[in-house]
């Protein structure tokens, strides 16, 4: 119990013989011990400590029975608070610092002071293992109740510890496991409230607002909360972020609350990167997209959204926005939500996403970027479905104000969005997604079309299949046919233009097809129509009349219906257009089935309905004529020199020369007007008759429509000899009217041209000029003056046929064939068909055209060979004598060859022409081998071996003596009989400068279109000689 550190200690009597150094403070406090004086109690701390720092100084002298002494003595200090002697065997001691750690089931040394490590170590005393010291010292081996119950601030300095230590021990063996993998399966963390502890693998990231709102018990204290410890805290196996399974826990957990699952929706697309990378497939995306989390971008316009319900289409989703939805088969666009809402609410949810860089986690969940173009079309058509006042109150209830107008959008806007949303995805998918909008849209009426501005205004809609993109509002027909730029909302175009893909996708077209405009006329049904229906029809026939003026007219089509005066739709067949203005008065049009004034003539026209003027037949009624000799002088003259003219073979010949022409300028053969050749030869006994009275009446189809017969100014009355009348106005009187001239040339032009066919002559003014002329030989000077080309005579016309050896031809000819016909003189001429009538043949039998009509049984034709040769006659049955035996052998080789002979009108070489021919080859190779090289002309060498001319002004100038006249031979070619046709040009516009000239001896084949086609070819060539003047800047 003494000091014996003391400076002032005195050992009592008894241990005044011990040295006062290490060995003998050993044996002192052995004796001590060994009285019972030295228990563990009597010294305290600092004096065990003191002691053993003395004997420490001298620790290299003691020997082994001091140190074992030593070591029974109680003075060392263990981790409990006792002083005990050393324990046997291993001897360990705590680390170097020192921790409130709970005592293990055997004390432990404490670490000694620094001046008395030497002494421990002769002892044998060594620290202990900082893995066991952790393993075994502070967590007990894994029973952790006097770990929870050490104060936090504690915790935290021995965690801090462990965080500095833990490279060290990591990988330290404790138990089966190394230090590492064991200390993370305990539960060290704890919450802010002390009383919940967890591992570190249970541990939550405290900045993410997930864990605050579904797993707060699992978020480490604030004091551990640190960037010193979270490294730590990871490395324990903590997580930071979010994971998949944290996500899918809280995921199930949302129960339906919007606001915890917008937490979900908010650390799902914040941390989806990295929950993209993970790695596997566990069906994690499925199912945490089929869970309901995501709340509608936008409210449904409910109005709207029943109405759906009630077609059996539509939202089933009856809440507003605080109704959640799952993501899988949402949409999550990353721009311009509002516009996929519009274009697809009724068929898909949108939801709001992480904004960009979101599309591989939204395909994930089984959201896509926009709405699909099948989504987008059913939507579309469905909005059209909807009652047009529905619609309209729908706008009128929707919420005002700024923002709220823009989220909840009018119908024009969601159709205008739609459009536009349609058009992106059929450009962005291809053919397959413009098949699935086809597919969907069908005939439905879908694309939006302009308002009206009144109050009654309503939205209505058109059927892609109606609109056409090449019509403008001049061109259609509503609501059959509908222009796109003019017809549709602006909207509307405004997305067709950008989408040059959405139009012919939905069905859209450039033009109706002539096929399209017989399905429209036929929707308008057949009784009478309104106003709207007869303009739409008079549309259609105006589309129509396009169209026959295109490649597409070429096709054979039923006609298409035109609207009559009552408005009733007829075959074009059975209507008439009204082009005779002076027949207004003297019709009973309630009889006459004209065409609808809104149809223009030359609509009808084109559309086959016939002209009123060539429809009716006008015929003769009651006529009075006025005796020649009570004519005015002028007048009777002037009847009398228009009988005269028109009975004249000239007038006849100038009227096929015009109606040559007038066939020239047709745009087809089918359009060609056509001369009745007949009634043309029948001019030649036609008389003209002045008559005080002339009345008529009309006909159609039999149908007497005369409303007023008194009218007529002329009038031919047909027959063998044809008259015609014309009329004279007379004053009260009885003189005539001046002016009467003037009034009949027109007249009698008109009256001629419908006798002899309509617009047969072309320019019907012609026909009056060429009565008129004083002489006959005017007229070629008026078809001069009237630009009229030429009639190639036909000099093998009227040509006798000497050969009595003819036979009447039994087939039947065509027009335009060359035959031989017998005149009533018993002659045979050649002659051509210019027209087949029932039971007889209109022939021209002159150079000049001029016409007879002659029976079928006229018409000759020349035997064939085999008919002329004796040996087609039949052989002898029997021969008499040698001549008749030489007759008969000679008559069987005939037969025999007759039989394989070629036809009789194939050409066949005469007997012994290869003789014949070879002679004439022999005889030119000889007079070819005959022949001699001619000498050159004399003086030849001296010309060219002669000095180079003299030059003038840089020319050349040969001498005259240099320079000798030579005549090698001379050829003579014949030149071309050539004949002008008139002038050319290869269009309407252009004027017809081009001259064009024909050889004379087939001349023929310039009229003849049907074979040659020349008139066609000569057009072509002028088109080409423009050309090539352009090309080099020469006038054409």
């Amino acid at each position: 119990g003494c000091s014996i550190a003391s400076p002032h200690f005195r050992p009592p009597r008894s241990l005044q013989t011990a040295n006062l150094d290490g060995a003998g403070v050993v044996a002192a406090l052995s004796a001590l011990a060994a009285r019972g004086a030295l228990a563990a109690t009597a010294l305290g701390m600092d004096a065990r400590r003191a002691v053993l720092a003395l004997v420490s100084r001298d620790a290299e002298a003691l020997d082994a029975a001091a140190l074992t002494a030593l070591a029974s003595l109680p003075v060392f200090d263990c981790d409990d608070g006792v002083a005990r002697p050393l324990p046997g065997g291993d001897r360990f001691s705590t680390p170097a610092y020192e921790l409130a750690a709970a005592p293990g089931a055997t004390p432990l040394l404490l670490a000694p002071a620094p001046e008395a490590a030497r002494l421990y170590e002769r002892l044998g005393v060594r620290p202990l293992p900082r893995s066991a010291y952790w393993f075994d010292r502070v967590f007990s081996r894994g029973d952790l109740t006097q770990w929870k119950k050490t104060p936090p601030e504690n915790r935290v300095a021995a965690l801090d510890r462990l965080r500095r230590d833990f490279d060290a021990v990591a990988d330290d063996s404790v138990g089966e496991k190394d230090f590492g993998a064991w200390i993370a399966t305990l539960e060290l963390l704890w919450d802010d409230s002390g009383r919940r502890f967890f591992g570190a693998a249970e541990a939550r990231d405290a900045t993410e607002a997930l864990h605050r709102e579904f797993k707060p018990h699992q978020i480490v204290a604030t004091t551990l909360r640190t960037t010193v410890f979270a490294p730590f805290l990871a490395r324990l196996g903590a997580k930071p972020g979010v994971d998949r399974a944290a996500l899918l826990d809280a995921a199930r957990a949302v129960d339906g609350d919007p606001r915890r699952a917008a937490v979900v929706v908010t650390a799902l697309f914040k941390n989806g990167p990295s929950l993209v990378a993970e790695a596997g497939d566990d069906g994690f995306f499925a199912e945490l997209g089929a869970i309901p989390l995501a709340s509608p971008a936008y409210d449904f316009p409910m109005d709207l959204a029943a109405a759906f319900r009630q077609l059996g289409d539509g939202p089933s989703r009856q809440r507003r926005g605080s109704q959640l939805v799952p993501f899988a088969g949402a949409v999550v666009p990353s721009f311009s939500a509002l516009r996929e809402h519009a274009s697809c609410w009724s068929r898909r949810t949108v939801v709001r996403g992480g904004g960009d860089g979101t599309l591989v986690l939204s395909a994930k969940l089984g959201a896509s970027p926009e709405a699909s173009a099948e989504d987008v079309a059913a939507h579309l058509v469905g909005m059209a479905s909807l009652a047009p006042a529905l619609l309209r109150a729908h706008d009128d209830a929707r919420p005002r104000g700024s923002t709220r107008s823009r989220r909840a959008p009018t119908v024009e806007d969601q159709m205008s969005y739609a459009c536009e949303s349609l058009g992106y995805a059929v450009t962005a998918g291809g053919a397959t997604e413009a098949r699935s909008a086809r597919r969907t849209v069908g005939d439905a009426p879908i694309l939006l079309l302009r308002r009206s501005t009144g109050a009654d205004a309503t939205y209505a809609f058109a059927p892609a299949a109606r609109v056409f993109d090449g019509l403008t509002s001049d061109d259609d027909a509503p609501p059959l046919v509908l222009s796109a730029d003019d017809r549709l909302h602006a909207a509307v175009v405004a997305a067709l233009a950008r989408y040059p893909g959405l139009g012919p996708a939905l069905g859209m077209r450039r033009r109706p097809a002539r096929e399209d405009l017989r399905f429209f006329a036929a929707e308008l049904g057949s009784g009478p129509l309104d106003g709207a229906g007869v303009e739409a029809a008079a549309r259609l026939c105006r589309l129509e009349a396009a169209a026959l003026t295109t490649a597409a007219g070429t096709e054979v089509l039923a006609p298409l219906p035109v609207p009559d005066a009552s408005g009733r739709l007829r075959s074009a067949t059975e209507v008439l257009y009204d082009d005779a203005p002076w027949l207004a008065g003297r019709l009973d049009r309630s009889r006459v089935p004209l065409a609808h004034g809104k149809v223009e003539r030359r609509v009808a026209a084109a559309l086959g309905c016939r002209p009123l003027s060539r429809a009716v037949d006008e015929t003769a009624g009651a006529v009075t004529p006025r005796p020649a000799e009570t004519l005015p002088p002028a007048v009777a003259a002037a009847v009398a020199q228009w009988r005269s003219n028109a009975r004249a073979p000239a007038f006849r010949a100038a009227l096929r020369r015009a109606h040559a022409r007038a066939r020239l300028l047709a745009v087809s053969e089918t359009t060609a007007p056509v001369l009745d050749a007949g009634r043309l030869e029948s001019l030649k006994r036609v008389d003209v008759v002045a008559a005080e009275r002339l009345e008529s009446r009309f006909d159609l189809a039999g149908v007497d429509v005369t409303r007023d017969a008194k009218g007529s100014p002329a009038l031919v009355v047909p027959g063998a000899s044809p008259t015609i009348y014309l009329r004279l106005d007379v004053d009260g009187s009885g003189n005539v009217r001046p002016g009467w001239r003037r009034r009949w040339k027109p007249a009698v032009a008109i009256a001629l041209d419908r006798y002899l066919g309509a617009d047969a002559v072309g320019e019907r003014a012609l026909i009056a000029e060429l009565l008129a002329v004083d002489d006959v030989v005017e007229m070629t000077e008026v078809l001069e003056m009237w630009e009229i080309p030429a009639l190639e005579l036909d000099p093998r016309l009227g040509v006798v046929e000497e050969d009595d050896d003819l036979a009447v031809q039994s087939e039947a000819a065509v027009a335009g064939d060359r035959v031989l016909v017998e005149l009533d003189d018993e002659t045979v001429v050649a002659a051509r068909v210019e027209q087949v009538l029932e039971a007889s043949y209109v022939l021209a039998v002159t150079p000049e055209l001029e016409c007879v009509e002659r029976p079928l049984a006229a018409l000759r034709r020349k035997r064939s060979a085999a008919e002329r040769s004796p040996m087609a006659r039949p052989p002898m049955s029997r021969a008499t004598s040698a001549d008749d035996a030489a007759a008969e052998d000679l008559a069987g080789r005939a037969s025999t060859s007759s039989a394989t002979a070629p036809a009789d009108d194939e050409y066949r070489a005469a007997q012994g022409w290869e003789a014949t021919e070879d002679a004439a080859r022999a005889a030119v190779v000889a007079r070819e081998r005959a022949a001699v090289l001619e000498p050159e002309p004399p003086g030849i060498d001296g010309f060219l071996l002669a000095p180079p001319p003299a030059v003038v002004d840089s020319k050349p100038v040969a001498s005259k003596d240099a320079v000798a006249a030579v005549t090698k031979r001379e050829r003579v070619s014949p030149g071309f009989d050539l004949v002008r046709i008139g002038n050319f040009s290869e269009a309407a516009r252009f004027p017809k400068e081009i001259a064009f000239f024909h050889h004379r001896p087939t001349v023929a084949q310039i009229y003849d279109e049907a074979h040659y086609g020349r008139q066609r070819l000569v057009k072509q060539c002028c088109g080409a000689l423009r050309d090539v003047c352009g090309v080099f800047g020469y006038d054409p």
